[in-house]
């Protein structure tokens, strides 16, 4: 049977209520699962939020754990291992504040409980790869002697993911930054791009199906959207992608903040009211979502409406964000 690209979310409604009906036959007690929260990242916010509500669709009692920002290594590792007495799965929720570390935290949770598959010994299939290979199967694609080419070796999906492959009797090559792609990418059945760069593969030949794990924000989608008179609304778009936080006051950032910072002063704001203000001023007319429970937060974003930063001030910003004019 040829693979048939099939609804996603078809996929995943069949595979919600599979798994109700899995727990309401064949458990006397519905599991419990505690979700561990650090700091008020906003995109974890959110997913949290959605997390609780699978669960309950499921059957799953899920309870989560929030702790403020300053909470030390040493505290959440003790409040981890207390709250694993009482459930019978722990997740943590990515990303952690700076000073933390992930696998020391991960690394506290038993690995028959580890539902994230975090842990190398862990139990448990990362979720997106597992995922992933469901969904292939959901789509009928065969296995058994098929090339695959897997862009990117995290531990969390590449490896992972490889592992997976592998079992299904496919032929897995495992590709990195040193790898040379033209030499696998032509022959291959399947590919499955987990690097977070979009366009990465556009200067390449491609015969297959491919997979794109990572969530690219720029992938042609605002021209797009402007010849077709669509109206984009960026959502939470303070946040550095999904998991890695805000990029304001971000030491990842430093050429960025420094110039929100100057240009902050000269009109009496903070970096955030500057952020806003730019994307009110962008050419596509967009419409920006604050996704913020914040007050403060919440009226330097307002504020943005007052100021009209100058084209040229528009321009560095762009540039000190890592973009190059054409």
């Amino acid at each position: 049977m040829a693979m048939e690209l099939r609804d996603i979310k078809d996929y995943v409604k069949k595979y919600k209520l599979a798994l109700k009906y899995h727990i309401e036959d064949n458990l006397t007690e519905n599991p419990k699962l505690a979700i561990i929260q650090v700091g008020e990242n906003e995109a974890s916010t959110r997913y949290v939020r959605n997390k609780v509500k699978d669960c309950k669709e499921v059957g799953i009692e899920a309870e989560v754990y929030f702790y403020p920002e300053n909470t030390t290594e040493f505290e959440l590792v003790d409040e981890i291992e207390h709250l694993v007495e009482f459930y019978d799965g722990v997740m943590v929720q990515l990303p952690l504040p700076p000073h933390i570390r992930a696998e020391v935290a991960v690394a506290a949770i038993p690995k028959e409980k580890d539902v994230d598959g975090f842990r190398r010994d862990s139990c448990f299939d990362p979720a997106t790869p597992l995922g992933i290979v469901n969904y292939l199967d959901y789509c009928g694609f065969e296995w058994t002697g098929k090339e695959v080419t897997i862009i990117g070796r995290s531990d969390i999906v590449g490896k992972p993911l490889a592992r997976l492959m592998t079992n299904k009797d496919a032929t897995v090559t495992l590709c990195h930054s040193k790898s040379k792609l033209s030499n696998h990418l032509y022959d291959s059945d399947l590919i499955v791009c987990a690097v977070g760069k979009a366009g990465f593969l556009n200067c390449y030949p491609i015969h297959c199906p491919v997979v794109d794990v990572g969530i690219n924000r720029d992938a042609g989608n605002i021209e797009y959207c402007r010849l077709n008179n669509i109206t984009i609304q960026p959502w939470s778009p303070m946040q550095h992608g999904f998991f890695k936080g805000c990029f304001i006051d971000n030491e990842k950032f430093p050429e960025l903040n420094g110039t929100l910072q100057r240009i902050g002063e000269k009109y009496g704001v903070s970096k955030t009211t500057i952020a806003f203000s730019w994307i009110l001023r962008h050419p596509a007319k967009m419409q920006p979502v604050t996704g913020t429970t914040n007050l403060e937060r919440l009226k330097d974003c307002l504020k943005a409406t007052e100021i009209n930063i100058t084209r040229e001030e528009w321009y560095e910003i762009y540039r000190s964000a890592g973009n190059i004019l054409p």
